[in-house]
């Protein structure tokens, strides 16, 4: 299953029991995506409540989201990354700055305006992610 700010999706079997005692309960498998703010999962092309869908089968693998290198975020100019750090936890998003890719100078902005040089996080543990890591620290 992916997770991303309240909505779900996943590749697998779903069983749909239906509330009408007469319609027996019956599997899709499909691509599914599940809307919160309509509290339904969605799939074939057709919609259904959340309280008649069972997942039975979540047949995804979630994509690969490895600390990015400096290397990488040297490339990564103006795109928004997930940081992760510090002996007191803490993470977010920033966007990574490079003011020169000659000499290492790599800002994270975070978007209260405060910036992070690059190898000050990275000294501290920090690690940066192009996506919010799966049970982060925060």
């Amino acid at each position: 299953m992916i997770y991303s700010e309240g909505y779900k999706a996943f590749r697998g079997t779903m069983r749909i029991v239906p509330k009408n005692s007469n319609t027996k309960p019956y599997e899709l498998t499909a691509d599914w995506l599940y809307k919160p703010e309509y509290q339904c999962w969605y799939g074939r092309s057709s919609s259904f409540p959340e309280e008649i869908c069972e997942v039975l089968a979540d047949l995804t693998t979630p994509p690969a989201n490895p600390p990015l290198t400096p290397d990488q975020l040297r490339e990564m100019d103006g795109e928004p990354v997930w940081i992760e750090w510090g002996g007191h936890p803490q993470a977010g998003w920033a966007l990574v700055r490079v003011w020169s890719k000659a000499n290492d100078v790599i800002y994270l902005t975070y978007h209260n305006g405060n910036m992070e040089l690059l190898g000050y996080v990275l000294a501290d543990g920090g690690k940066i992610y192009r996506r919010k890591s799966e049970g982060g620290a925060i």
